[in-house]
């Protein structure tokens, strides 16, 4: 009788630990890149690359998982949510292509992210208050930059400034 009542007890609080943690088990922080590059597929690994960024301290992960030939990217961004939940989550995954221009997710007061193919390296940026030609960084290749508070601004070749050509509001 003691048995069964132990067995019935441990199946319910499985039962009850289960309900409780769905959904509340990410993956760990050091795995979102190799998770990202297994989910493009048909890929073999050699034909794809990547850029990722977080900064300390701020409970996001970007990156960038593209084609070595640019003919295919996604881009994600991962949260670490705060209290009764472990690991980190995705909060958006989207594909880019080169025509998708500089995309821009804006978290506030936070900061922001960008993602731009950028595959003939036509973008140059500059970080913070000061403005193209004293403070830039040509960039080769993609871009998948994440900023806390400063505003990043992207140029083209001849110094006039990229607009992100989508805008998304992040919230949560």
């Amino acid at each position: 009788m003691k048995k069964t009542i132990f067995i019935v007890a441990v199946v319910l609080l499985a039962l009850i630990g289960g309900i409780f943690l769905g959904g509340r088990i990410g993956i760990p922080q050091d795995k979102i890149f190799n998770t990202q590059m297994d989910s493009m597929g048909d890929m073999e690994g050699d034909d794809l690359t990547g850029i990722g960024e977080s900064i300390e301290n701020w409970p996001i992960e970007i990156g960038l998982i593209y084609a070595k030939d640019y003919s295919r990217a996604k881009y994600y961004i991962y949260t670490h949510k705060s209290g009764l939940y472990l690991g980190w989550f995705p909060w958006i995954i989207g594909d880019l292509t080169e025509e998708d221009g500089l995309v821009e997710f804006d978290f506030g007061e936070r900061g922001k992210a960008y993602f731009a193919l950028n595959s003939n390296n036509k973008i140059t940026k500059s970080v913070g208050s000061v403005a193209y030609p004293n403070n830039e960084v040509t960039i080769e290749g993609p871009i998948a930059d994440l900023t806390e508070g400063n505003r990043i601004f992207y140029y083209d070749k001849d110094g006039n400034e990229v607009m992100p050509s989508e805008s998304f509001g992040m919230s949560g």
